[in-house]
């Protein structure tokens, strides 16, 4: 039987339709390629994204400083110890009732679920603490921290204010960014403290 219109097998390629399909082995091509840069990509960008907290965090902290001097400045002396839940967070009186910082910025490597208040930086009236005798604030904090410090967890998330933060060991490494009065980039100078002699 003859066909009116040119008829082909539907089984055998013409070459309208060959040249639009796509063989096996290059679509196994096309996703090796895409596999090797999301390997290469996801890693630069989680990154990237470590690196701008920690650029947030250290800012935070900054505003967060000018903030307390400037409280010290209007009411010679610095903010109380506020704890919450276990936790010296920031304190409100920053923002109320003279507002010195518009509002207390959260820590970005806290999470959400812990609530407004625990995601605040922490905050030490370090003379508060020492003068108070408080466990682990002995007086020569004073000459480490100076009279106030503030505290992000950091990449690691986890409490370590007497490591400062130091992206040379990696970006997630341990460390806390700390800001405190005493030094501006969070350095803290070793201060050998003998019980013996306590205020020399």
């Amino acid at each position: 039987m003859a066909c009116l219109i040119p008829c082909s097998d539907p089984l055998v390629p013409t070459g309208a339709r060959a040249g639009r399909a796509f063989t096996l082995i290059e679509l196994l091509v096309v996703v090796a390629v895409l596999a090797i840069l999301a390997a290469i990509a996801i890693p630069n960008l989680l990154e990237a994204q470590i690196r701008s907290k920690v650029s947030r965090a250290r800012a935070d902290l900054r505003s967060l400083a000018t903030a307390l001097e400037s409280y010290h400045v209007d009411n010679g002396r610095y903010p109380p110890n506020v704890v919450h839940e276990g936790i010296r967070v920031a304190p409100e009186m920053l923002t109320t009732p003279m507002a010195y910082i518009s509002s207390i910025p959260h820590d970005p490597f806290r999470t959400e679920r812990e609530g407004d208040r625990l995601r605040r930086y922490e905050y030490h009236n370090v003379l508060e603490l020492v003068m108070a005798g408080a466990w682990g604030w002995p007086p020569n904090d004073l000459r480490r921290y100076g009279m106030w410090r503030f505290t992000s967890l950091g990449p690691q998330r986890e409490y370590m204010p007497w490591i400062p933060y130091d992206p040379t060991n990696g970006t997630v490494s341990a460390g806390n960014i700390l800001r405190t009065q005493a030094a501006a980039d969070g350095s803290i100078p070793f201060v050998y403290w003998d019980p013996a002699q306590p205020n020399i």
